[in-house]
């Protein structure tokens, strides 16, 4: 147990500010076992120096430089990318094929968007009870110096809209390869889903309003997720009440919208982030027949129309 305080104490110890490199490699040395960071595209960001290991997976990484579509194929049939979705930060991957186990977590951008995964592999010590905390802390150091990061900002932000407009159209034809893209939507979001088209009815030619409302949203509804697509802002909110007065929801902007002739269509209510098309083609139906029928209100809900449709 004094050595768990100990590795607990060494890893809380480590200082921001030194890279990500300094970070792996210290804390290498502290667990005993080598760590490997990609990114959410499974390009390899980094990995401890110096170090032979007889696993493929880490040899094909640090090689190539990413996985592969057969890799990406092995993650999903052995359930690993399932046990990536279900955790919120840090689990433990073991399959039959493996050699190793790896002790995995996420690492989050300053905007809580999940920008990278960090594994380490138990080749050399095994695991001991309280590795999970040590190793959870670690997670945290390393999401606290990629928050630093101008690149992992934009990069977030741009995994983050990616992955939505593939839900959008519809286009993600293998689910269980997304299983944990989507759970990284999911993170941060409460238990009901809504989607939101936002339009801007005023001339907006470089997107400049747009924008604005944007960065706006973003300030004042920071626990929603928010992308563009076609000529709408979207935006999905959450909340943890199956009953929601979403019109309330948005009070606040009202004269805002009311000064940039601003609308919004709102679709109805959803858990499975899978459907998004279903709930986007219902938030635009909900924004056009309420534009048609009356200009007078800025907030038009599916679920008030829907009988029209």
């Amino acid at each position: 147990m004094d050595d768990e305080i100990g590795k607990l104490e060494q890893i809380m110890a480590l200082k921001n500010g030194k890279g990500i490199q300094y970070l792996i490699d210290t804390a290498s040395k502290i667990l005993g076992n080598p760590i490997s960071m990609h990114d959410m595209d499974y390009k390899f960001i980094a990995c401890t120096e110096n170090v032979v290991i007889d696993d493929p997976l880490w040899n094909e990484l640090i090689t190539s430089g990413v996985y592969s579509s057969e890799s990406l194929k092995f993650f999903k049939n052995e359930d690993l990318i399932d046990a990536v979705a279900n955790t919120q930060t840090i689990t433990i991957l073991t399959s039959n094929k493996l050699k190793y186990d790896r002790l995995f977590g996420k690492i989050f951008n300053e905007d809580n968007i999940a920008v990278a995964n960090v594994s380490m592999l138990v080749c050399n010590m095994p695991l001991e009870d309280d590795y999970p905390v040590v190793w959870e802390a670690f997670c945290k150091i390393l999401s606290r110096e990629i928050g630093k990061s101008e690149f992992y900002q934009r990069y977030g932000q741009i995994y983050q809209n990616t992955i939505i407009r593939k839900l959008i159209d519809g286009s993600i034809e293998d689910k269980g390869l997304y299983s944990g893209h989507v759970a990284n939507i999911y993170h941060g979001l409460k238990e009901y889903c809504y989607l939101i088209v936002l339009d801007i009815m005023q001339p907006d030619p470089d997107y400049t309003v747009r924008k604005y409302f944007l960065d706006l949203l973003k300030l004042r509804k920071c626990a929603f997720k928010y992308t563009t697509y076609s000529k709408y802002i979207i935006i999905i909110m959450s909340s943890d009440n199956a009953t929601l007065d979403l019109k309330d929801s948005f009070n606040s902007l009202r004269n805002l919208f009311e000064q940039n002739d601003v609308y919004m269509g709102i679709s109805s209510r959803f858990e499975n982030l899978f459907k998004l098309q279903k709930y986007y083609a219902e938030a635009v139906n909900a924004l056009t027949y309420g534009l048609e029928s009356n200009r007078n209100m800025r907030i038009f809900l599916y679920d008030e129309i829907k009988p029209s449709f």
